[in-house]
């Protein structure tokens, strides 16, 4: 009789140790899986993010050195137009062997022109191509 009135809580117990606790440890897997996928997904933007900054300053690495081409462009166009008015004035002069000299410069500095323009063109390039991968990875993130 006594045994007869606990036989509810004892169905009860059985109840929550074969059906209830068994459910509750999926759950508990369950959940720890979702909380292991979104600690990953907030840890991609991050790297994503660190990524962006290396890129970001390699464009303005790229910019510099554009800007220090450009410079070396104007400096070599200012000393092309030099020549030019010494190779006027030898003109005037009449003087053949320093002309051929001043012509001999005149290309030198022409080729070295050609090359930086060369090198100004691959960084414009180099720099454009960043520019568009780094707006390719900003909408990727948004």
């Amino acid at each position: 009789s006594r045994l007869d009135s606990q036989r509810p809580q004892w169905d009860r117990l059985m109840h929550l140790r074969q059906v209830e606790i068994a459910s509750r440890q999926k759950e508990v897997t369950t959940l720890v899986e979702e909380e292991r996928a979104a600690r990953s997904a907030l840890d991609m933007p991050e790297r994503e993010k660190k990524r962006l900054e290396e890129r970001t300053q390699q464009c303005q690495d790229l910019r510099a050195a554009a800007a220090t081409l450009q410079r070396c462009a104007q400096v070599v166009e200012e000393l092309r137009a030099g020549v030019r008015a010494k190779e006027a004035r030898l003109l005037g002069a009449n003087s053949k062997v320093s002309l051929q000299a001043e012509r001999d410069q005149l290309r030198t500095l022409q080729e070295q022109l050609g090359e930086l323009g060369r090198e100004e063109d691959a960084v414009r390039t180099q720099r454009d191509l960043l520019a568009k991968q780094q707006e390719s990875l900003r909408t990727q993130l948004a």
